[in-house]
């Protein structure tokens, strides 16, 4: 499973779960420094990252979420990000949306 997420304070989160637990997770991507030292899983994270002014949080926030349609291969909508606490919950297919 992965997951994403962003609070109004700059913290931000990507993880990579499995077998009950956090496999890996990059954390601060949205308003953080470089990440040089970047999981395995996460190895073109960073580089998505990269290409991006370090202003352009939408950008950032919109890199995590391709970043997991291409890992998982499963893309998740726009709509179903409409409106303020409504998570998306990416599992194998399909994308489970919930209010």
């Amino acid at each position: 499973m992965w997951t994403t997420s962003w609070q109004f304070n700059g913290t931000s989160t990507l993880a990579c779960a499995g077998g009950g637990r956090v496999r890996a997770r990059i954390g601060n991507y949205v308003f953080g420094d470089r990440i040089d030292n970047a999981p395995d899983v996460f190895t073109d994270f960073p580089v998505m990252l990269d290409a991006l002014d370090d202003g352009d949080f939408d950008g950032r926030r919109c890199a995590a979420f391709a970043f997991i349609e291409t890992a998982t291969g499963v893309a998740v909508e726009g709509d179903r990000l409409d409106g303020e606490g409504c998570p998306v919950i990416v599992l194998d297919a399909p994308a489970i949306y919930s209010r």
